[in-house]
């Protein structure tokens, strides 16, 4: 029995169980899927390239996600103020026409 498969998800592999080669049906990506003859439990990860990877549930420890920290984009200081005061000034607004419609009703 094989611990891990690296494949592409296109591949007819790539859709059978790393214990006995039965199928394994409706595979999500980063949840643990059941093999439907044997049983087997299966951790899968898809990557953007087309790689699809399949690992042994109770290895966990062979299993490698990478993710890809995102980059924090600079906050531009003033433009943040700009912003801040012209929604103070949309919400003081808006709060004038909701008093206005609710006195006229």
């Amino acid at each position: 029995m094989s611990l891990k498969r690296c494949t592409s998800k296109n591949n007819k592999k790539a859709q059978s169980c790393l214990k006995c080669g039965g199928g394994l049906s409706g595979l999500k990506d980063d949840t643990v899927n059941t093999c439907v003859c044997c049983g087997q439990q299966h951790l899968v990860d898809f990557y953007s390239s087309g790689t699809l990877v399949l690992t042994v549930a109770e290895r966990p420890e062979l299993r490698r996600r990478h993710i890809e920290p995102k980059e924090e984009s600079p906050v531009d200081e003033a433009a943040q103020a700009d912003f801040n005061a012209r929604l103070a000034a949309f919400k003081s607004k808006w709060a004038e026409t909701e008093k206005e419609k609710a006195a006229n009703e």
